[in-house]
């Protein structure tokens, strides 16, 4: 009796174990895409390469040996099954101009990629036309921007004009911590006239430097 629940034991916790390596592997073969925009109808991932198929396009990216990655749009074919569409993609449609970028999204004809800033904590979003197959618009930005009712990019940007530190309820907290504080604004970027628009008052972010090569 004590035999078997010794076994039935060890198998509960080698259940616990895989499912944990499931959910890792998962979590780190996840690619994560900017809210709001379109879901692919598939993805497949090997070698360091990713392909997504979309409704009318299909994203390829590679990782390249520097930093960021190769990314390759191709058109898909309307009779194309998603679960094929990667094997069948034929001569590409676009490819970035940039080598450090990654694919951050796609919606309709919109392309959304993504890189780091020259300053921290911010990125870049850089936007293309896939219709026109031209560069649209590019804006800094930090945190999670997400695109609204497939229009309007909401994202947080650095401010020109510093708030005060009394309406910054962690500011000692965060100094005392050594970390560096900067405020935002939020931004709303309208896709058809491309103007840019300002969004509630402006907020602390703290965040911590990175150290080159540590």
């Amino acid at each position: 009796m004590k035999y078997t629940i010794t076994i039935l034991i060890v198998m509960f916790l080698l259940a616990l174990v895989s499912s944990a390596a499931g959910q890792a592997v998962a979590k780190e073969n996840g690619y994560k895409l900017m809210p709001g925009t379109e879901t692919p109808a598939f993805k497949k991932s090997s070698d360091g390469e990713m392909c997504l198929v979309f409704r009318e396009y299909i994203v390829k990216t590679s990782q390249r040996r520097d930093t960021g990655e190769n990314v390759t749009v191709y058109k898909r074919e309307a009779s194309a099954i998603a679960e094929s569409a990667c094997k069948e993609t034929g001569s590409s449609y676009f490819d970035t101009e940039s080598s450090d970028q990654f694919f951050f999204g796609l919606s309709g004809s919109l392309l959304f990629v993504n890189k780091d800033s020259s300053v921290e904590p911010y990125r870049d979003l850089t936007i293309y036309n896939l219709k026109t197959r031209e560069w649209l618009t590019e804006e800094t930005y930090t945190g999670e921007p997400k695109l609204v009712d497939g229009r309007f990019v909401v994202f947080d940007s650095d401010s020109d004009k510093r708030g005060e530190e009394k309406t910054c309820k962690d500011y000692a907290k965060w100094i005392s911590e050594d970390l560096s504080i900067t405020w935002v604004q939020g931004k709303k970027l309208d896709l058809q006239t491309l103007k840019v628009s300002n969004v509630g008052g402006l907020r602390c972010l703290s965040y911590r430097l990175r150290i080159p090569g540590a």
